[in-house]
């Protein structure tokens, strides 16, 4: 483009606006762009600078956005329109397209309107701006580019020939002019007048021939324009006469010039209503409304066949019995082909369990004419079973009476199979923890992909080098755990990309130094890391099969589900044994100690006793627990009174399971939490003689 383009955004909220801005940005768009959130602000930005590209909120409140273009297109003709819009309705966008629209683009695809407006001003021709269809500052209001052709009463010549009048028609300024008198003859031959620039006629004020001519009978009234009973209409420029008011969408009063061209349009418009008993408009207004018809009408045909036949969905118009009146190509994928279906009832093709279910739905929205939505099972020409979601937006009857509908169906199988793989994980696995968890993951997986081999193991060691299974399914069946190293291995894949690995076939060629998979039979390899909390791969899950994977997105979606729980589930296992470990080792050196150990919480209840105190007072460590410390020790007779210390050393006597006393020494130290708060008391127990 020479010049930086003009777009106009019209839209309500700020945030689309700076959002349209944005994505003009991105796309490298050379642009400057007008924002109105106003009616006023948009209908003088139409009127008096018409833009380039005219980008309009669908969702505005309380706007019919079809009627504005259709306007909009009659007073700035050529400008392309591109509507945003929030709603998934196809009947709304039906209804854009058909009003003039270029595109429709969604809230969830706004990411391509720069490349959407980038291509429309692209395709303006060279040299061709806004201000080509519109009056240079100064000329009349309305005013559009001169029309090349012949004026109004003048018969069309051969093509390089002067326009000659038409039979019967009063000769006008189209004739050529004669010279004043005396005046010389021009060199260059006659002189003719250049025809008068093309107002487009309407039917409301149909031209007026010269004033030689007989006086022009005045065109029929429209709707909103009645004219009163027994009156005649005068003409738009007569002295008190009453000029019909035309409103715009906005309930605005249009200018006269901008009124005849929407009347003219109306006339071509689908769905125009003439008024009753009106005279026809002369044979010039005819050809000059019948002409730009024509090509509007066949552009948005080809438009929608387009749309339809290009979508993604399958599109079908049924009547109410569902026999198929239309069928759009991509049926032949899944079906037939069009002409094959042509007159079949959609029914047969429906799951026979599904079948009165979606019969139900269908003559519910010719009932109530409205908008259905269902889910059901569909038979495809392979004999599998598809889950589809249809929707049927009923249409309007048409002139014989006969109720069609538009049914739109997508195949939403993979979301279906997706939600029920995760159901059956979560009911499979849910409440289970520990080693009941992996070895039911490795047999749900296998049963659910129905895959011979299904394995998840732990790394042990950095830099990743050698595994440990936890939970192996070979065959139908639990094996025992067992060490591999990583090396020349389909999972060493797994570790150095930290992501999903699938080899769909020949695995043992690739792999030649991993000979087990020769004795397996493996043919094709899924695996995936476990990742852990920080980060580092605590081990890895695949499966393997001896042909290739039937649905390997299926397979990699349900692994890459359970992959964050068994990570999960394999680092508490750890935690676990780590603290055991650490216990173990507590234990262990307790017990050596020549003292014996003996630990209370805050209310002195005995909570762990070593083998040593217990074998000093004849009782079994397990029978002191739980048990309060004052039942087994108490202080000498000259201290009665006297609580036993919480940080320090005292004399004590220790009551023996016989009922004999005996001599000690409490070494005494507060154990406290992580906070600093006491939550015991730690006893070096020291038996002394007596």
């Amino acid at each position: 483009m020479s010049r930086e383009s003009r777009v106009l955004v019209f839209v309500h909220d700020a945030m689309d606006g700076e959002m349209v801005e944005m994505q003009m940005r991105k796309a490298h768009v050379r642009c400057t762009v007008q924002r109105v959130t106003q009616k006023d602000q948009f209908l003088k930005a139409m009127r008096s600078a018409p833009p380039d590209l005219a980008i309009v909120d669908g969702g505005f409140p309380r706007l019919d956005v079809a009627g504005i273009m259709q306007y909009a297109l009659q007073v700035s003709p050529g400008i392309p329109w591109v509507v945003l819009s929030t709603s998934q309705a196809e009947d709304a966008l039906v209804r854009w397209m058909k009003a003039g629209a270029a595109d429709v683009v969604t809230r969830k695809n706004y990411t391509r309107l720069g490349n959407v407006a980038s291509e429309l001003l692209s395709k303006r021709p060279a040299g061709q701006t806004s201000d080509a269809a519109h009056p240079a500052p100064g000329s009349p209001r309305g005013q559009r580019a001169p029309f090349s052709g012949p004026a109004p009463g003048v018969a069309p010549s051969p093509s390089g020939q002067p326009p000659r009048p038409a039979p019967g028609a009063s000769v006008t300024s189209a004739q050529p002019a004669r010279p004043a008198p005396g005046a010389p003859p021009s060199a260059s031959g006659p002189v003719h007048a250049a025809p008068p620039p093309r107002v487009p006629p309407s039917p409301m004020q149909p031209p007026r021939p010269a004033p030689t001519g007989p006086a022009p009978t005045p065109g029929p009234a429209r709707a909103g324009q009645a004219q009163p009973s027994g009156q005649a209409a005068s003409s738009a420029g007569s002295p008190g006469s009453a000029t019909p008011v035309q409103l715009d969408a906005f309930g605005e009063p249009i200018p006269q010039e901008e009124s005849s061209l929407i009347s003219s349009a109306q006339d071509v418009m689908p769905g125009a209503q003439p008024a009753a008993a009106a005279a026809p408009p002369p044979p010039h207004v005819q050809a000059a409304t019948a002409r730009p018809s024509a090509q509007p009408s066949s552009r948005e045909h080809q438009l929608f066949q387009e749309i339809v036949e290009h979508a993604g969905d399958l599109v079908a118009v049924l009547d109410e019995q569902g026999k198929r009146l239309y069928s759009n190509p991509l049926h032949t994928e899944v079906l037939d082909s069009p002409e094959r279906l042509q007159g079949t009832i959609a029914y047969v093709d429906i799951h026979p369990d599904d079948r009165q279910m979606v019969g139900d739905a269908f003559r519910g929205a010719f009932k109530g004419g409205k908008e259905t939505r269902v889910e059901y099972r569909l038979m495809d020409k392979k004999g599998s079973v598809r889950v589809m979601e249809s929707v049927a937006i009923v249409l309007p009857s048409s002139s014989a009476g006969e109720a069609r509908a538009v049914v739109i169906s997508r195949d939403v199988t993979d979301r279906v199979h997706q939600e029920q793989d995760r159901e059956a994980l979560l009911k499979a696995l849910g409440p289970l923890t520990g080693e009941r968890y992996f070895h039911n993951l490795v047999y749900v997986l296998a049963e659910t992909l129905k895959v011979r081999y299904v394995l998840v193991s732990e790394s042990l060691y950095q830099p990743y080098e050698r595994v440990r299974s936890i939970a192996y399914w070979a065959n139908g069946m639990l094996m025992p755990p067992f060490e591999y190293d990583l090396a020349d291995t389909t999972c060493e894949a797994v570790y150095s990309t930290r992501g999903p690995v699938h080899y769909p076939d020949s695995i043992q060629e690739l792999f030649p130094k991993e000979t087990a998979l020769v004795e397996m039979e493996a043919r094709s390899y899924l695996g995936v890391p476990l990742i852990g909390s920080d980060s580092t791969i605590v081990g890895h899950l695949f499966i393997m099969d001896d042909k290739r994977m039937a649905d390997p997105s299926r397979a990699q979606r349900m692994l890459t589900e359970v992959s964050g729980r068994t990570a999960m589930e394999m680092e508490r296992l750890r935690h676990e044994a780590g603290v055991r470990g650490a216990e173990s080792r507590l234990r262990f050196i307790l017990e050596s100690l020549a003292d014996g150990v003996l630990v209370t919480d805050s209310l002195e209840i005995i909570t762990y006793v070593s083998e040593q105190v217990g074998t000093d007072i004849g009782c079994g460590s397990v029978d002191l627990i739980g048990k309060p410390l004052t039942q087994f020790v108490e202080l000498p007779d000259d201290a009665q009174g006297v609580a036993l210390p919480a940080d320090g050393e005292a004399r004590v006597r220790l009551r023996c399971c016989d009922g004999t006393l005996r001599s000690a020494v409490l070494q005494a130290k507060p154990l406290k939490d992580g906070t600093g708060k006491a939550m015991g008391t730690v006893f070096l127990v020291r038996r002394v003689t007596d």
